[in-house]
């Protein structure tokens, strides 16, 4: 474990990056080994902490390797991670339900950290000086790349509240990069409408609960749009001919106050289809995740997890 650590540091301190492997998402255990001059990719799967500098900054990513990513002989898929307002990425591992996903599916995840618990998602009263936080995550892509097996054909951005928007603001602005956009609690923002009506046609999912009351189901005016009006904005960007019909999903807890429909957008350019999941009576949630903060955010819907429905859209 010693040499594995010291080698992938050896890369990563190359490349500005600094890792240490942890065995759970709870643990953070900070080293500094000395660097040696072989370099080879990560052979143990876990979660890494990554700290990795841009544009003057020191930001901090937790990579989780799988063991089926490891051992499948072929490149894997990526799901970037991307957390709430006031969120850490080693804290979305957690609640995002995706961690589970990548055990089963073998692949491999990344939950960068924002610089001091934001995104820099476009918006109009952002950061000052504004974060590249667009350019931060393409770097991202391009070191993970170079010490796991990443299938650059298949890197998906989910993101939750804040993150949505960022999640959506990355499919519009790296196109080629990004192949699919899932946004959860956060319908589509309209200050991102400019960067977006100027992109390619990219996949995207909205997952968002009726009684959402942080971002509303029925939109914010001036800011975000409705969800209804996410999904006519997507379909006409997309170049969608075919509105499938409403899917009620199994009610498979009971108890959970909450039941999913889903309607999904056929027909479309390149095959960009669009997916709108409706979480009725779900709240500010993660559908199948632990509740991210600490106010009442509402019902979470324990009916599918978010990362089976990002994999039934996006998945082979």
């Amino acid at each position: 474990m010693r040499k594995l650590t010291a080698l992938l540091l050896a890369f990563l301190l190359m490349t500005g990056l600094v890792a240490a492997q942890e065995s759970t998402p709870e643990v953070t255990p900070e080293f500094t080994p000395e660097a040696t001059a072989t370099v080879q990719p990560i052979a143990e799967a876990g979660l890494y902490t990554v700290q990795m500098r841009h544009d003057g900054q020191v930001r901090v990513i937790s990579l989780y390797v799988s063991e089926g990513a490891l051992s499948a002989g072929d490149a894997r898929p990526l799901i970037i991670g991307l957390h709430g307002a006031y969120g850490t990425g080693v804290d979305f591992a957690r609640y995002s339900t995706l961690v589970a996903l990548a055990d089963r599916e073998g692949l491999l995840l990344a939950f960068p950290d924002g610089l001091n618990t934001i995104w820099d998602d476009g918006r109009p009263n952002g950061p000052n000086p504004p974060v590249d936080d667009v350019g931060f995550i393409a770097r991202m892509l391009a070191n993970v790349a170079r010490v796991a097996p990443l299938d650059a054909e298949r890197v998906y951005a989910l993101g939750y509240s804040m993150g949505g928007s960022m999640a959506v603001r990355l499919g519009c602005t790296l196109p080629g990069q990004i192949a699919g956009v899932v946004s959860v609690a956060s319908t589509m923002p309209e200050y991102l409408r400019p960067v977006c009506d100027a992109a390619p046609a990219v996949p995207v999912m909205f997952i968002q609960g009726t009684d959402d009351r942080v971002l509303p189901y029925m939109g914010v005016r001036g800011t975000y749009l409705s969800f209804e009006a996410s999904r006519e904005y997507w379909g006409a960007h997309n170049g969608c001919l075919v509105a499938g019909a409403q899917e009620a999903l199994d009610d498979a807890d009971r108890f959970d106050g909450t039941r999913i429909i889903r309607q999904g957008l056929n027909g479309c350019t390149d095959g960009a289809g669009v997916s709108m999941v409706g979480v009725f009576g779900g709240g500010h949630t993660v559908p199948g995740g632990q509740n991210p903060l600490a106010i009442a955010a509402g019902l979470t819907s324990m009916d599918a997890t978010a990362g089976e429905l990002l994999w039934e859209f996006f998945g082979d």
